[in-house]
């Protein structure tokens, strides 16, 4: 099955995500979500990690923090073999502007997405 996401959707469902785990209420910085994204990382809370490394990419003015962002989270994702949602949001993070294809090739975070994001249109990475 294919999904077709939107911009609008995908960003619908990062804010349902806060809005339900009660951090969009916190107010943080863009520095304070990355912070505690990446400490949940460290931490291999990645449940956590996403969701903030979600929220950061959602309040990103700039298209490198965003689509990094969304990168991390698609990462993270994939740590919790969470397939169908690394590879959407990893889309996503090509989309925003990610561009290192070498990296998004050989990440051993993102090895679940292994045979799929051969897949992407990586012309754009």
């Amino acid at each position: 099955m294919r999904y077709f996401l939107t911009k609008n959707f995908v960003l619908t469902s990062i804010a349902i995500l806060l809005l339900g785990s009660g951090m969009a209420q916190n107010n943080l910085t863009a520095r304070q979500l990355e912070q505690k994204a990446d400490s949940f990382y460290t931490a291999k809370n990645y449940p956590s990690a996403a969701q903030y490394y979600l929220a950061l990419a959602a309040q990103s003015d700039f298209a490198v923090k965003r689509s990094g962002a969304l990168y991390n989270a698609a990462c993270c994702f994939s740590l919790q073999d969470k397939k169908d949602s690394a590879f959407i949001i990893l889309k996503q993070s090509v989309k925003a502007g990610y561009s290192n294809k070498k990296n998004l090739l050989a990440d051993p975070d993102l090895k679940t997405c292994t045979k799929r994001k051969h897949g992407l249109k990586l012309s754009t990475v």
